[in-house]
Parts: structure tokens; C-alpha cells; sequence
């Protein structure tokens, strides 16, 4: 398995207030905040490559930087890892939950919902 980015490939794309799920292919777009981006600007980029949204575009950085705590995990692209991402992303179970039932309730009270709109 190449470490390239191929199109049909499902790539996480890491902004300071949200992450997103983008599936990469020629004619496909993901949502971003209130954008629709292409995702055809990740095609055959290296896993981990740095982009930033300009002019609704996911442009590689010129440097061709890549994510230093992305590839400080020695991530295994050949395909035999297995189907999970505990060993790449930071979890505690003791602090997963961060927010108190009184939290929820007043996020509720403002319009919140879980559809994650």
C-alpha cells in the first residue's frame, strides 16, 4: 500500500476548531464549516502532507511539510495495522468526558443537538 493519497480513500483533515472526515476522490467535496470544498487537491499527496484551505481550495503547503505528530507515530501504510486508531490517536478514558450533565443540558437550552450541523 502506497503512502500516497489515492482517490476512494477516506483522509482526516485536522482544523484548530474541528476535525472532518473527507472521502477523496476527483469529484467529491467535503463540508467545511459553511464551505464545500474539492477534495481533489489531496489527491496524491503523502499521508500526513500539511494543507490549508485557501480560495475554498485544500492546498498542499509549498514546503511540502509534513504533520510532525502524525508522522511521529510510525504509522504502518502497508496494509497489515490493524482496523483500529487507538495507537495513533491520544485517548484516556479517564478524561474522554470532559463535559458535565449540566453542560449538556444548557447546550440543549441554547438549540444544540448531536447531528453535528
Amino acid at each position: 500500500m502506497s503512502n500516497l493519497i489515492v482517490e476512494d480513500t477516506t483522509v482526516i483533515l485536522e482544523f484548530p476548531e474541528k476535525s472532518y472526515f473527507a472521502h477523496v476522490t476527483k469529484n467529491s467535496t467535503v463540508k467545511i464549516g459553511k464551505l464545500s470544498v474539492p477534495t481533489r487537491g489531496l489527491l496524491n499527496l503523502r499521508f500526513g502532507s500539511v494543507v490549508e484551505l485557501r480560495n475554498k481550495q485544500l492546498e498542499a503547503t509549498l514546503d511540502d511539510e509534513l504533520c510532525p505528530d502524525l508522522m511521529s507515530k510510525n504509522l504502518d501504510f502497508s496494509g497489515t495495522q490493524s482496523r483500529d486508531n487507538r495507537d495513533v490517536v491520544s485517548w484516556d478514558a479517564a478524561s474522554s468526558q470532559e463535559l458535565r450533565t449540566e453542560d449538556i443540558d444548557a447546550m440543549r437550552k441554547g438549540g444544540a443537538t448531536g447531528g453535528g450541523e
